[in-house]
């Protein structure tokens, strides 16, 4: 797990990110996601600008990163999300119409 937190905090580096803002960074993805992990990244962005990060723009590779250091998994939600978006008679039943446009 160092290997993938040395890259994590190289990546943030390489993306302008101070060290000293790293953890606080971090804590703050992680917590959001925490509460709606149903969230999408561009929705995740919205967020952490709310909390004052305007000058960082998260990407996929460095929420992978993230993910994989803390052992969190937010992608099955968010495929599950996608899923119904594309087809929702699927995932929820051709009797339900809940989900239906």
């Amino acid at each position: 797990m160092k290997r993938v937190e040395a890259a994590l905090r190289t990546r943030l580096s390489e993306r302008g990110m101070k060290a000293s803002s790293m953890t606080a960074f971090i804590r703050n993805v992680l917590n959001t996601m925490e509460a709606e992990p149903l969230l999408s990244l561009n929705e995740l962005n919205k967020r952490l600008r709310l909390l004052g990060w305007n000058e960082f723009w998260l990407d996929g590779s460095t929420f992978q990163l993230i993910q994989v250091n803390y052992g969190r998994d937010f992608g099955s939600a968010i495929q599950l999300i996608n899923e119904v978006w594309k087809n929702p008679e699927e995932i929820a039943g051709s009797n339900d119409t809940h989900y239906r446009a």
